[in-house]
């Protein structure tokens, strides 16, 4: 979208440059967020329209969709900043994005942790800055400055187009999520009593079972 690439040409003149200009970045139109809010496909996952005092600059909507990358909600911008967000890097302060899942080997990911977050399965990696939650049909990844933004936009994660709270939790998921490495029993329970039971005779559960 024509938004987004004005926000990666930023990041790329601020790195260029010796520092970037001042002030808050501009929120989303109207327009662009109001296309998201009525993206019919599935459920879009969001922070909020500010997070951590940042606000959401670009949003996916149903012109720009690809099925395999989903949609992806982008918060701040490459402007130095007093929030802890934009403060002293051209990397955008939060990215999450909401696709359908489509199965795949998690090993890729490096060093990770699996665990429940929001009530469903969810995968840790990037040193705490990034998470993958599985929900419903979808794939939620949540990649952040740092480890503590990254938790704090899990805790705050809310559907964008369709009712919901960040106080409750996330719809199971009606798949069996490919993790790789150790399950805490807690994981393991979690995917052993899913509706429908998707992870019944599943080799992610089989492998922590020879783990245990």
């Amino acid at each position: 979208m024509a938004r987004l690439a004005a926000l990666c040409l930023l990041c790329a003149c601020c790195l260029a440059a010796v520092g970037c200009a001042t002030g808050p970045p501009p929120p989303v139109p109207p327009a662009e967020l109001a296309a998201a809010e009525t993206f019919p496909l599935y459920k879009l996952y969001w922070a909020g329209r500010t997070f951590a005092g940042v606000p959401v600059t670009a949003v996916g909507s149903l012109s720009s969709y690809n099925p395999r990358a989903g949609e992806t909600v982008y918060y701040g911008n490459c402007r130095q900043s007093s929030s802890p967000l934009g403060a002293g890097t051209c990397k955008l302060p939060l990215e999450i994005t909401t696709a359908i899942y489509i199965p795949h080997a998690n090993a890729p990911l490096g060093t990770q942790a699996n665990l429940v977050a929001r009530g469903v399965p969810a995968v840790r990696y990037r040193h705490g800055t990034a998470y993958a939650l599985y929900t419903a049909h979808e794939e939620v990844r949540i990649i952040a400055r740092t480890p503590a933004l990254a938790a704090a936009a899990v805790a705050a994660l809310r559907p964008l187009n369709a009712p919901g709270s960040p106080n409750e939790p996330l719809p199971p998921p009606a798949f069996c999520p490919s993790l790789a490495g150790r399950l805490p029993n807690g994981v393991t329970t979690l995917l052993a009593h899913l509706p429908g039971q998707p992870c019944q005779h599943s080799h992610v559960i089989e492998a922590a079972e020879r783990e245990a």
